[in-house]
């Protein structure tokens, strides 16, 4: 039998103390992607409570079509910019096929009307809470339940409509497709000065992630995005 030598127990105690100190960091991982769900959770139950978040969520069952808007000087969300479930299919065909004379009927500026909610795009960036680098270690090793389809998601809604309208346009939107109670389905348009949509982007389409709950569908999601980035109104002073 081979006998070890000095360098090779070296070799072997050097090796150990790294995967001591791997498995180490993968355990508090493990513990901080949990307590990022768990968080995420406890928030999603009390947003889910508030009546607006139940107007929303009822809007987008009724019609699964919503919007993000960008004018000058504000951001939007409209859940019944339509007014019926045929409405919304026109909508998503017009998206679909590109065909901007059809969908600018769908693009007037947002009206006290619709159940429409100013948003402070700023708050997009904290909308799951805080994943530092260890938790982001720890979701390698288990699941991220919903957190990775709603970070997905808001990001893209966010970069299109971040910004204000350029020189000569007079609107941006994120048209939010949920026809698929699997998925979420976004895409960007943009409408010029004289109120004709200017162009029409390729849709991005983000399939349902929640091992968590099955009973939750991209609408709970899309109605909880919404509630997280609405603006907060001045509370008035005290008399």
């Amino acid at each position: 039998m081979a006998k070890i030598t000095k360098k090779a127990w070296i070799g072997i105690g050097i090796a150990g103390a790294i995967l001591v100190v791997i498995g180490t960091f993968i355990g508090i991982g493990y513990a901080k992607a949990g307590t990022v769900l768990k968080n995420f959770e406890d928030d999603y139950k009390k947003v889910s409570e508030s009546d607006s978040f139940k107007t929303i969520l009822k809007d987008l069952n009724d019609v699964k079509l919503a919007d993000f808007v960008s004018v000058n000087g504000a951001k939007f969300f409209q859940s019944n910019f339509v007014s019926s479930a045929d409405e919304a299919k026109n909508v998503d065909e017009a998206l679909r096929d590109k065909k901007p004379d059809v969908l600018k009927n769908f693009t007037a500026a947002p009206a006290a009307a619709f159940n429409r909610v100013e948003i402070d795009t700023s708050k997009f960036a904290s909308l799951v809470g805080d994943i530092g680098f260890l938790a982001k270690l720890g979701f390698v090793f288990r699941s991220s339940g919903p957190l990775k389809s709603i970070r997905s998601v808001s990001e893209c809604i966010n970069k299109i409509i971040k910004d204000d309208p350029k020189e000569k346009e007079s609107m941006i939107l994120a048209f939010i497709s949920l026809a698929d109670d699997k998925e979420t389905k976004i895409t960007e348009a943009k409408v010029a000065d004289d109120g004709k949509v200017s162009s029409i982007a390729d849709g991005k389409t983000f399939k349902r992630q929640d091992k968590g709950d099955v009973n939750r569908k991209p609408v709970d999601f899309v109605a909880f995005i919404a509630e997280k980035v609405k603006k907060q109104q001045a509370t008035p002073p005290s008399k």
